[in-house]
């Protein structure tokens, strides 16, 4: 049985020779990881790429395979452009660090598409990478009492304040 699931590519991480672990964030599980076999995904699963992917149901294996994958959507710019590979880059090192969760989170992932998005085609992203870390941290539970500021971020400035009182 084949399932299919819509995720954020996180990173591509060589198994062996002939085969590759795929780490995904997607809204209805979380945290997830597939094997791909062969080559000829590799160009395609590209990290913060959102695709679709088909995958095995078999709960004998340990890591399920994929069987097909279908780009959804996939950042023009950020992969023509060095300071948005460096923040896709940036992205995908903080995901791959901090999304350890494999269970459904609907906001989280709306805003890890969103800010795809964003960066992909706002002209200036020099406050994303701190706007990026704050609305995670806040996402994730952490801020305390912290929250209403840091639902209203308007600026860098705002962000600066924030942390370092």
């Amino acid at each position: 049985m084949w399932l299919l699931m819509e995720a954020i590519v996180i990173s591509l991480q060589k198994h062996n020779d002939k085969s590759c672990i795929l780490h995904l964030y997607s809204r209805e599980k979380g945290r997830e990881q597939c094997m791909v076999y062969g080559n000829k995904w590799k160009s395609v699963l590209t990290p913060m790429a959102i695709v679709d992917i088909t995958y095995s149901g078999n709960t004998r294996l340990t890591i399920p395979s994929v069987g097909s994958v279908t780009l959804n959507y996939v950042p023009k710019r950020m992969h023509m452009d060095v300071e948005r590979q460096c923040m896709a880059m940036f992205m995908a090192e903080v995901m791959s660090k901090t999304l350890r969760h494999p269970m459904e989170d609907v906001a989280l992932y709306d805003y890890l598409t969103q800010v795809i998005r964003d960066i992909d085609t706002a002209d200036n992203i020099s406050e994303q990478p701190m706007q990026f870390l704050t609305r995670l941290s806040m996402l994730l539970g952490y801020g305390g009492e912290m929250l209403d500021e840091w639902r209203e971020l308007k600026s860098l400035e705002i962000v600066k304040t924030i942390l370092m009182t």
